[in-house]
């Protein structure tokens, strides 16, 4: 039987570094799209809405490629760049 310590065990080997480029990355993504799409929500206008929301899929998919989601990154900026362009477009009806 393994003698019991009072630390508990690390998660990663000792001087393991840290990769904090990433978590910058995944960090200033995420904000890029809350931001984003609190303008889409918030913002009068279709040209601006389409602006923001063409910010969120662009901080989407800078979330999804820092969790190495390549495809689903790809996927979701063509959606909603399509989508921000169909909303901006001056054919767009108003409600």
């Amino acid at each position: 039987m393994a003698a019991w310590n009072r630390r508990p065990p690390r998660l990663a080997p000792k001087g393991a570094p840290l990769d904090s480029f990433h978590a910058i990355l995944f960090y200033a993504s995420s904000a890029v799209a809350v931001g984003a799409g609190l303008a889409a929500a918030l913002v009068p206008g279709r040209g601006r809405r389409g602006l923001a929301v063409a910010g969120l899929g662009i901080g989407l998919a800078g979330l999804y490629a820092s969790l190495s989601a390549g495809f689903v990154a790809l996927v979701a900026l063509l959606s909603l760049l399509a989508m921000a362009a169909l909303l901006a477009s001056p054919a767009y009806r108003r409600l």
